[in-house]
């Protein structure tokens, strides 16, 4: 069974079957401008409109390099969505993840995966 936890320098994730329970994580779903625009975010934050994703997003805490920069609360049909900066802290310059490095630094766990779903 493979584990999640955070690759800080690729600002990616690693599959990992090491049992260190204090790193893991439960498995994040990547977080693209789009959504950061329908949040504001665009008036703090510098990043870019592409198409690789920017942060991760577990549950409703969003990460950049394995740190929380900010938390949602409410958000409704009533109700627009709070921010809750991580620290205070409100700028941030994201860079693009790099989905190919992640693929690559991934690719013994997935193909371990790939052949126990076949077997």
């Amino acid at each position: 069974m493979h584990r999640v936890v955070w690759d800080i320098e690729c600002n990616g994730i690693l599959l990992t079957d090491k049992s260190d329970k204090s790193k893991n994580i439960q498995p994040p779903r990547p977080i693209f401008f789009v959504e950061l625009d329908l949040l504001g975010l665009d008036k703090w934050w510098n990043y870019s409109k592409s198409d690789a994703p920017l942060l991760w997003a577990v549950e409703r805490n969003y990460f950049y390099r394995g740190e929380k920069v900010f938390e949602i609360r409410g958000g409704n049909i009533y109700d627009e969505p709070q921010i809750l900066f991580n620290n205070g802290e409100k700028r941030l310059n994201l860079e693009p993840i790099d989905i190919e490095t992640v693929v690559e630094k991934n690719k013994d766990a997935i193909f371990i995966l790939e052949n126990e779903a076949m077997g």
